[in-house]
């Protein structure tokens, strides 16, 4: 049971460190192409894996397009609402 809480504990770490580069990546008005590049590696970087990667990336871009997303904030509340 300590070794769950332990566990728990770390990944909430890591959440709150991704979420922060996150923010800073998306600290930039526009979503350009650049965005999306900054975004990948950051994921890739923070280990979550290509499969899933490519799946965060794929309905973000899809929640863009469908929404009209064009600021990085919007981007930044999609995406979030996406991993929870």
């Amino acid at each position: 049971m300590a070794e769950l809480t332990i566990v728990a504990s770390q990944l909430a770490r890591s959440r709150q460190v991704t979420l922060g580069r996150l923010a800073s990546i998306l600290g930039m008005t526009e979503i350009t192409n650049a965005t999306w590049d900054d975004l990948e590696s950051m994921l890739i970087q923070a280990d979550v894996g290509m499969a899933t990667t490519q799946e965060i990336i794929h309905e973000a871009r899809e929640r863009t397009n469908t929404q009209g997303l064009t600021r990085a904030r919007e981007l930044m509340r999609s995406y979030t609402n996406i991993v929870e």
